[in-house]
């Protein structure tokens, strides 16, 4: 019964550990809102800003490659948190977030912030001015 217990458990851990929500349709085809509940000309869909993208891989002076991939994302509700990870040699170093909440056929960009993997530090704005510097980071690693 002990050892039932203990498979269960670790399956459980490695599923919470290893789960990646993939984006709703209905998240991904509504349109992005960058001010909450002020929709703007021209407003993007989620996905045409965010989804599907292939990244630059960077090769820096020391010889070593970086490389950006989307990571563990999450839909907890309403709110899904998007995940892209930046890697030197293959090893995770740093974390994008960009957290996003459905409202029916708009998507409110709630906020974005970084961690970095090494020091444990993060970081996590709600600010329109920070939001859009996390947006043009995001348009700096994706290939055009």
């Amino acid at each position: 019964m002990k050892k039932f217990i203990l498979l269960i458990s670790c399956f459980i851990l490695s599923y919470v550990a290893f789960a990646n929500d993939p984006m709703p349709e209905e998240i991904a085809k509504s349109l992005l809102l960058f001010r909450e509940g002020i929709l703007e000309n021209n407003n993007p869909t989620v996905s045409d800003v965010f989804l599907n993208k292939k990244f630059k891989t960077f090769k820096l002076v020391d010889g070593t490659t970086s490389t950006v991939e989307y990571g563990q994302s999450k839909l907890d509700g309403n709110v899904y948190t998007l995940v892209i990870n930046l890697l030197t040699n293959d090893k995770p170093v740093a974390m994008f977030k960009y957290v996003f909440v459905y409202q029916g056929s708009t998507t409110f960009f709630r906020s974005a912030g970084a961690t970095d993997l090494a020091t444990g530090k993060s970081d996590e704005f709600t600010d329109l001015k920070y939001k859009f510097e996390y947006l043009r980071i995001f348009n700096e690693l994706k290939e055009k």
